[in-house]
């Protein structure tokens, strides 16, 4: 059967990444995301911002050299030199790294009319290049006069492409059975510590379970099939000189056939939809010093569209490990509400609530024994929380696969002959450009989209389009199910 396949010409069912006409894809962007994408080429950045109904672009000022400073400069001050630089009290005290934020935002929105002090539900990243170490949950506005997060602002989520930043016809299954990699999320951990936070885990998400010694029962790229989500509470470095797929997501038996990604790539196709790897290693971690100079990110991007290609719809992986209980706090606020949120609302609470958690130092293997005293420190610096990247299509939560539309229970009255509404003719139609929101209802605190530009329609006559504003579904986080 596969002989017969591979050698007739029969087109392919699923083409990844999916190829989406342009205003297709923009129809498919959810009410009140905004999508920001950036593309490299020719020593230029260019920028885009989508809505459903709205676009805008332009070239990003700041040059590459100078943008891989700032990058690299912002890194820096949230404590990222080597894997296992130690942080002390000084460090996590120092609030520079808000400046260099705001600069780095500053630089790549400078010339649009993009405008993030405004209130929006979501926003869609989708980096290029150098980007992909940037954690733009961190990225600071000024409003009011005050610095402020835009993970506090609004919800945050990556695609590799603009095509995987849209819902798809896939649903959620919010019962998916979930397996645990127990292992060391750093390495000179005790092995009881990951167990520890696996069984606190356990009592939050039903449908768990551990996977801690070998062997499995079948490779991983086999075994993967029977997993519905797959968390690694384990450190996951590649070996050096290794191919990008060289290294495995599920590394009990590491070194063994049929473990590694690129064994995940093959048939037989499918794989776990949620995948958490708090313990994946990028170049953030050392402040880009080994960074791959002719394709920067490139790592990130094959990494990421590999797991999406075998079927996940969620990913949550490090871009550097921190590999204490901030880490496994995160994982299990965020897990433990997947089966009732959307992704990127999960992981904007999970974030919040780590944000006003107190720091322990003795159970954080990073930090300094003097860092913070006796447990007086807030996680508020980003070293604990932005080092993460949530990559997502926008599927809504607690549903299965896309079901035929149900009748109404009364079927709609029969329309008689002069029932049509007539236009009126003292309606003017839009302008082919109007900005997103209204300054009328900013004042009035209600929520606002960036100003973008009305997205070109059929050359046919205009019509009448609503002129709402996008209602903000960011709300105060909800109390921890478990206390971190």
């Amino acid at each position: 059967m596969l002989r017969e396949i591979a050698v007739s010409r029969r087109p392919a069912e699923m083409v990844f990444p999916p190829l989406v006409p342009t205003r297709e894809l923009q129809k498919s962007i959810p009410k009140g995301t905004a999508v920001l994408a950036f593309f490299a080429a020719g020593g230029d950045l260019y920028a885009f911002l989508l809505t459903q109904d709205k676009y805008g672009f332009w070239t990003v000022k700041t040059t590459s050299a100078a943008l891989g400073r700032k990058v690299v400069a912002l890194l820096r001050e949230m404590g990222n030199f080597e894997q296992n630089h130690e942080l002390g009290a000084a460090d996590l005290t120092n609030a520079q790294w808000k400046q260099t934020a705001r600069q780095v935002l500053e630089g790549l929105l400078a010339g649009s009319s993009a405008d993030f002090t405004r209130r929006f539900p979501e926003l869609v990243v989708v980096p290029d290049g150098v980007l992909w170490y940037v954690p733009f949950e961190a990225l600071q506005v000024n409003v009011n006069n005050q610095l402020q997060p835009l993970i506090a602002r609004f919800r945050i989520r990556y695609a590799p492409t603009v095509s995987l930043a849209v819902p798809d016809r896939r649903g959620r299954s919010p019962a998916a059975e979930t397996a645990v990699v127990v292992g060391k999320l750093y390495p000179r951990d005790d092995a009881q510590v990951a167990q520890a936070a696996y069984e606190q885990l356990a009592k939050v998400l039903p449908g768990t379970a551990a996977l801690s010694k070998p062997p499995l029962p079948a490779p991983s790229a086999l075994y993967k099939l029977r997993m519905g989500r797959l968390i690694v509470l384990d450190d996951l470095s590649p070996a050096e000189g290794t191919s990008v797929y060289g290294w495995a997501p599920v590394p009990i038996e590491r070194n063994k056939p049929g473990n590694a990604l690129d064994d995940w790539l093959a048939l037989p196709w499918g794989g776990p939809e949620v995948i958490v790897l708090p313990g994946f290693h990028t170049v953030a971690e050392n402040s880009l010093k080994r960074v791959n100079r002719t394709a920067p990110g490139s790592e990130v991007f094959l990494t990421v569209c590999a797991l999406l290609s075998n079927g996940a719809q969620t990913l949550l992986i490090s871009r550097w490990r921190t590999g204490g209980q901030s880490s496994f706090d995160l994982v299990r606020e965020f897990a433990q509400e997947l089966p009732h949120a959307a992704p990127s609302e999960a992981w904007q609470r999970a974030v919040l609530l780590t944000m006003a958690t107190r720091v322990k130092t003795d159970a954080e293997p990073r930090l300094k024994r003097s860092a913070g005293g006796d447990d007086s420190l807030k996680a508020e610096h980003p070293f604990f929380w932005a080092g993460y990247l949530l990559i997502d299509n926008g599927n809504p939560a607690g549903k299965t696969e896309a079901e035929p539309d149900k009748p109404d229970a009364k079927p709609a009255p029969e329309k008689k002959p002069g029932d049509e509404k007539k236009p009126d003719a003292r309606k003017k139609p839009d302008e082919a450009i109007k900005p997103m929101g209204s300054g009328k209802a900013q004042a009035n605190g209600q929520a606002d989209d960036p100003k973008l530009q009305s997205a070109p329609g059929p050359k046919s006559a205009p019509t009448e389009r609503p002129k709402g504003t996008v209602p903000s579904s960011r709300a105060s986080p909800r109390k921890s199910r478990q206390s971190p």
